[in-house]
């Protein structure tokens, strides 16, 4: 709960002040909690690195970038990739489709079914669709993450209770 405080606290602040680039600096630090907060199952994925893929160009690769070179997550080195389709993403931790390429979503979705790959995305109802993760819009006008528990426990993640309190649950 206190998480979620915080989360939507910084957020609500971020979004009246400083317009675009506040906003993906806050999806950076809702990425950096993703990781922080769900352990892959053993031996699935590359242990030394977690590897992001951002599908297109995307002002969060740039944020995610600065996170990368402060800080690693819970022992990882933090990699992250820019790829133009769905068929250059390797094995990787988690994928990020921004809006405007959301019409790729099935194509991402079908390669990684079945495998401990999170798919977030940035669109309204992509967590009904079978995203693991989504912004989306909250009552107040700010983004917050929704999550779809079953997805992402289906995979062999387990989700903490802070990021779990701190997000939308989607059934």
């Amino acid at each position: 709960m206190k998480l979620k405080i915080i989360l939507f606290a910084f957020f609500s602040i971020v979004i009246s002040t400083e317009g675009k680039s506040q906003i993906e600096r806050f999806k950076a630090v809702y990425v950096y909690s993703i990781y922080k907060n769900i352990v892959w199952p053993d031996n699935k994925i590359e242990n030394s690195e977690f590897i992001i893929y951002i599908l297109g160009n995307s002002p969060l690769a740039r944020e995610l970038n600065i996170i990368a070179k402060k800080r690693r997550s819970v022992d990882k080195k933090l990699i992250i990739k820019s790829v133009s389709k769905p068929e250059d993403i390797k094995n990787c931790h988690l994928i990020y489709i921004p809006n405007r390429r959301s019409y790729l979503f099935s194509n991402v979705k079908d390669q990684f079914t079945g495998k401990p790959t999170l798919i977030l995305a940035d669109k309204l109802d992509m967590c009904k669709k079978g995203a693991d993760l989504n912004y989306a819009k909250n009552e107040s006008g700010g983004i917050e993450l929704e999550l779809n528990k079953v997805i992402i426990k289906n995979k062999g993640m387990s989700i903490s209770h802070s990021l779990l309190s701190a997000s939308k649950i989607v059934k």
